[in-house]
């Protein structure tokens, strides 16, 4: 198995029991449905909302944004009050279809976005890391084969045919 293999498997499944360790609290949550008001879902939702109902203006209101969490949350407070929606409109803008699903299909729609994005980043990481060992794995072949006298004549070789010129 080549090298760069044996690190996509390593990082890929580095990163599948790392997943796999938060199911057991992913599933709680999900479960527990008064749990999931103190999550930052609820400050997305607010914004979602805000934008939806036409109060986009709003966005960064906090008494519009404790109004609508108020509402959300049915009464219960984040602690110390509001947790304020701070980030770019575009966020609240290109999610805001999910706040016409029922809460709990949007928060698991959402759940199921994240897991996605997730994996490709994580698929991205361990082909990135894959190829890095590659390249220092060659670079090391390399060295080697020239402190041996092979003039760089490996494999690896940036001048496959033969030593350096003189």
């Amino acid at each position: 198995m080549a090298v760069g293999t044996k690190w996509k498997l390593l990082f890929t499944a580095l990163y599948l029991a790392v997943f796999a360790s938060q199911v057991p609290w992913l599933c709680g949550q999900m479960l527990h449905k008064t749990e999931l008001f103190g999550t930052d879902f609820t400050i997305f939702w607010a914004g979602w909302s805000l934008v939806l109902e036409g109060r986009a203006r709003e966005l960064y209101d906090l008494a519009a944004q404790r109004e609508v969490q108020h509402a959300i949350m049915h009464g219960v407070e984040f602690p110390g009050g509001i947790v304020p929606f701070l980030h770019p409109p575009h966020a609240a803008l290109v999610m805001a279809p999910l706040a016409l699903l029922p809460r709990t299909a949007a928060t698991w729609l959402w759940t199921a976005i994240q897991i996605a994005l997730l994996a490709r980043f994580a698929r991205s990481l361990s082909a990135r890391a894959a190829s890095r060992a590659d390249r220092t794995c060659c670079s090391r072949r390399w060295r080697s084969s020239w402190r041996a006298g092979g003039g760089g004549s490996s494999p690896a070789s940036p001048r496959p045919w033969g030593r350096w010129p003189s």
